[in-house]
C-alpha cells in the first residue's frame, strides 16, 4: 500500500526542523581547508570546507566576522564552531558559522594558558621583582634574528636616537623547534658578556606558530634569570607571549624596544642647557646676595675702623700731652735744675756724690760745673722757703 505523498517544502521544513532542533548540530566545531572563498558585497562571508573525502558549505555572516582574529585565505586549516543551518527553498543545508580558529591554535591557547597560569603562580610574572631599566645604559645587548626588519629597525632607531651608546647583536633563531633553546642560550651569554645594560630580546611579527619560541618555558626563565634587565620587543603591538609576561619591560615592537633603551642625546643636551641656564642664574643670583652682604659688611667696618681711630687719635692725644708735661725740658723751663756726675748721670741723693767730686748742674739755657764742699740733708739750710734758695 503506498505511503501519503507530501510536498517537496512539506520535507524541507521536516528535515530543517529535524536537523535545527538536533542538539548535537546546534552547536558544534568542525575544521577543514577553506576553498571557493568569496567576501560579498553585504559584508557576509562563503566559503566551503572540505577534507580529504567531503565538503560542507559554509556561511559566514557579516555580524561575526569580529569574533575572527585573522584574515582568511583559501587553504588555510580552520577550527569553525557553529551550527547546521537547512535553507528550505533551495533544499540544501550548509554550516552557520559563529567563530572561527586557526588549525593548531586552540590547543596552543590552552598549552599558553596553562604555562601563564604555572608561571605566575611560581612569581615569575611579579612586578616587585622586575628590574628597572638604567637611565643612562652605554651599551645595549640585541638578541633577534640577525638579518631582518627587526634588527634593522633596533639599529637604525638605537643609533638615530643615541650615538654615544654601544650596540652587541647576538643572532639567534626566532621561530622553529630549535628556537627556544637558541634564544635561552643566547640570553645566558649575553649575561656572561662584560658591561652590557640592557637586553633587547624578540622578533618581528608573525602568526601565532611563528612566535611561539616566545612562549615556551625555556625562553621565560632565561628571562626571569637575567641579571640584566630585559626588554621583551616580540611581534605587534597586538601579540602578547609569556616572554612579555616575564620580562622586566614589554615593547609593543622592536622599535618601541629601542625607544625605550636609550635616552635621546639630543633631549639630553637640551635639558643640560637648560640645567646650565638654571645654574647659572641661581649662581649670579646668590653673587649678588652675597656681593650685598660684603659691600654692608665692608660698611660696617669702615664705621668701625673709623670710631677706633678717633679713639685712637684722642689717646695719642693724651699720651702726648703727658709726654709734653713729663719732658724734662719744660720742666727746666720752669726754672728747675739737673745735676749729673761726671759720667752724666743724674745725681738723685747727697749720697751719690762726695766732697771734693765735680759735678755739673743743668740749667734750661745752659750748665754750670762745680765743686762740692760741703753737704748737708737738711733742705731748710738750703733756703727753699717761699720758692727761693740763699746763696
Amino acid at each position: 500500500m503506498p505511503h501519503k505523498s507530501i510536498s517537496v517544502s512539506q520535507l524541507n521544513h521536516y528535515i530543517k526542523r529535524i536537523m535545527e532542533n538536533d542538539p548535537i548540530l546546534e552547536d558544534l566545531s568542525i575544521k577543514g581547508e577553506i576553498s571557493n572563498l568569496k567576501y560579498h558585497s553585504s559584508g557576509h562571508v562563503y566559503f566551503t570546507l572540505k577534507d580529504s573525502k567531503s565538503k560542507i558549505n559554509c556561511f559566514l555572516p557579516y555580524d561575526n566576522i569580529k569574533n575572527v582574529n585573522t584574515v582568511l585565505n583559501d587553504g588555510m586549516e580552520i577550527i569553525c564552531t557553529g551550527k547546521i543551518s537547512v535553507v528550505e527553498k533551495g533544499g540544501y543545508y550548509s554550516f552557520y558559522v559563529k567563530y572561527i580558529d586557526i588549525e593548531g591554535e586552540g590547543q596552543l591557547s590552552v598549552t599558553f594558558e596553562a604555562l601563564k597560569q604555572k608561571l605566575s603562580e611560581e612569581g615569575l610574572f611579579d612586578k616587585n621583582r622586575k628590574k628597572k631599566l638604567p637611565e643612562f645604559p652605554e651599551k645595549i645587548g640585541v638578541i633577534t634574528a640577525g638579518e631582518g626588519a627587526a634588527v634593522k629597525d633596533i639599529l637604525k632607531i638605537l643609533t638615530e636616537k643615541n650615538s654615544y651608546v654601544d650596540i652587541v647583536v647576538i643572532p639567534c633563531l626566532v621561530q622553529g623547534p630549535l628556537a627556544p633553546k637558541d634564544i635561552s642560550d643566547k640570553i645566558r651569554l649575553a649575561n656572561s658578556l662584560p658591561d652590557i645594560d640592557i637586553l633587547i630580546v624578540g622578533r618581528g611579527g608573525g602568526s601565532l606558530e611563528e612566535l611561539w619560541a616566545f612562549n615556551e618555558e625555556i625562553v621565560a626563565r632565561s628571562v626571569y634569570d637575567s641579571k640584566i634587565p630585559v626588554i621583551s620587543a616580540v611581534g605587534h603591538e597586538t601579540d602578547i607571549t609569556i616572554a612579555d609576561f616575564v620580562a622586566d619591560v614589554r615593547a609593543e615592537t622592536p622599535t618601541a624596544a629601542a625607544n625605550l633603551a636609550v635616552p635621546s642625546t639630543d633631549e639630553l643636551l637640551e635639558q643640560i642647557n637648560f640645567l646650565k641656564n638654571d645654574m647659572l642664574y641661581s649662581l649670579e643670583a646668590k653673587i649678588k646676595i652675597y656681593r650685598d652682604r660684603i659691600d654692608n659688611i665692608m660698611m660696617l667696618i669702615g664705621m668701625y675702623a673709623g670710631n677706633h681711630l678717633n679713639k685712637l687719635k684722642w689717646k695719642l692725644e693724651n699720651l702726648k700731652n703727658t709726654v709734653e708735661t713729663l719732658n724734662p725740658g719744660n720742666i727746666l723751663k720752669k726754672g728747675y735744675c739737673i745735676s749729673v756726675d761726671v759720667d752724666g748721670k743724674w745725681i738723685k741723693s747727697v749720697d751719690e756724690i762726695n766732697i771734693g767730686q765735680s759735678f755739673s748742674t743743668i740749667f734750661a739755657d745752659g750748665s754750670i760745673k762745680n765743686i762740692v764742699k760741703e753737704k748737708s740733708t737738711e733742705r731748710q739750710q738750703h733756703g727753699f722757703q717761699d720758692g727761693n734758695a740763699k746763696a
